[in-house]
């Protein structure tokens, strides 16, 4: 059975046109398709995650165990996809594990934002719980498992 050439030619071109009007729809508008695509593995996930990190490292450098106070910076970077509240802590120990809770808040930051929070610790702000010698004093937010630290020089 033979086709007429010219309807042929005519669901060609209307195939054709569908398909470009298609691909510069999910071109020019990934907003409406993303969440389609990314359900069919076509397009990637965008990461979620939190960044914690000492603002100022360089300034912790040989900072002497026997310092009075001890103030330093620390940043939270938000890359999750709504505002968050960070909950903190901050200890001071001689080992790697445990330590005295000398400082705690929180933070709340904004999607794609970041808040730095200056925390002053020593032995001039609580002494009770200030141990003697070297002392390694560390950042947790509370819930993960996001943790940095910093010891000082004996």
């Amino acid at each position: 059975m033979r086709t007429n050439g010219r309807w042929g030619r005519r669901v060609g071109g209307l195939l054709m046109a569908v398909s470009v009007v298609l691909v510069l729809l999910v071109l020019f508008v990934p907003s409406v398709f993303s969440s389609t695509l990314r359900r069919a593995g076509l397009m990637p996930h965008p990461d979620r995650y939190t960044a914690l990190y000492f603002a100022d490292p360089e300034a912790l450098v040989d900072l002497p165990a026997n310092a009075g106070r001890i103030v330093f910076g620390f940043t939270v970077e938000n890359h999750e996809a709504g505002t968050r509240s960070y909950g903190y802590r901050v200890t001071v120990g001689t080992t790697g594990v445990g330590g005295a809770q000398v400082a705690a808040g929180k933070l709340r930051v904004a999607s794609g934002r970041a808040a730095v929070q200056v925390v002053q610790v020593g032995r001039g702000v609580d002494s009770r719980s200030w141990p003697r010698g070297r002392v390694l004093v560390r950042v947790v937010l509370t819930g993960t498992s996001d943790a940095i630290s910093f010891w000082t020089s004996g």
